[in-house]
Order: C-alpha cells, then structure tokens, then sequence
C-alpha cells in the first residue's frame, strides 16, 4: 500500500468546476450592488437633510425667528430660515448637516419661482452634464406668488435613479 500525500487530479477539476460554478452565479449580484448602494447613499442624505430642517426650525422656533419673509439666521448658528422652513441655499445645507462625500448643486430658477439644488455622488459635474444625470435628488420648494406677496410651499424632493 502506497502512501498518498496531494490531490488528484480529479479532485482538483471537481474544486475548480464548483467555484466556477459560484464565480457564475454569485458574481453578477455581487458587481449588481453599486447601483442600490448609491440609491440607499442619496436616500440616506434625504433623511439626514429632513433630520436637520427639523432641528433648524426647532431653533429657529426657540429664537423666535421661524416666520420670517426673508432668508434670517437663527442666533447662535451660521443657519438661515425663511417661512417656518430652512432656506435651501447650498451653503446653508452645508451648514445644517454633513455633507462630505455628497455634490450639492444650486438649482438657478428665477428666484420670485423658488429655490432649490441637486444632491449627486461622484466627480462634479457641468450644468449640462447634470441635466443629464440620472443619479441624483432634487430637493425645492417652489413660491406661490399671491396678493399678499408669497408663500413658500412644502419641500418637493425628487429621485432620478434611473441611471444608477
């Protein structure tokens, strides 16, 4: 009886054929995780930005400043509020919350229309190059111009996932 020490060839094949088998079937969904990752990434600037609107406007309640007309700072932060709501300037959102890792791009509408920016991730982009982004979130809040001057409507946050 011979002493055997190694691996047959056979066995070897075997190993070789399974972990093919795997590299096939689990590869896809592993390399498929970026594009959720970069949704659950921008999903997750959402919450944190509705996280610190809600903080702001508790400040600016305590200060008393939460019904401004014009953008004002709540004293004691480099924050500014305007009609019970933070003002959406980019600087300001910087401001309010971290924000590394995350571009933040001023929308440029006619400022008697509203304000707002876009949150995207990866290198910084072009206007043009933006407006054919289709991984980002946009956040705004449009003016409703009446009588009485204007009113702020509620904060409208857009996902364009389509091309994450």
């Amino acid at each position: 009886m011979r002493n055997s020490k190694g691996f047959t060839i056979i066995e070897m094949v075997v190993v070789i054929v399974i972990l093919g088998i795997l590299a096939v079937t689990a590869a896809p969904r592993l390399l498929n995780l970026q594009p959720d990752a970069r949704k659950a990434t921008l999903d997750a600037f959402v919450g944190a930005f509705e996280a610190a609107d809600s903080i702001a406007m508790s400040k600016a309640m305590a200060a008393g400043v939460e019904h401004s007309t014009t953008p004002t700072l709540i004293p004691g932060t480099n924050i500014t509020v305007v009609q019970n709501q933070m003002d959406l300037d980019v600087k300001n959102i910087a401001e309010a919350m971290n924000v590394d890792g995350y571009n933040l791009f001023q929308l440029k509408l006619d400022p008697s229309k509203g304000t707002g920016f876009a949150v995207y991730l990866g290198d910084e982009k072009t206007p043009r190059e933006l407006s054919r982004h289709e991984c980002q979130i946009v956040i705004w809040r449009l003016k409703d111009n009446d009588h009485t001057g204007f009113v702020l409507k509620d904060t409208e946050i857009v996902k364009r996932y389509d091309g994450c």
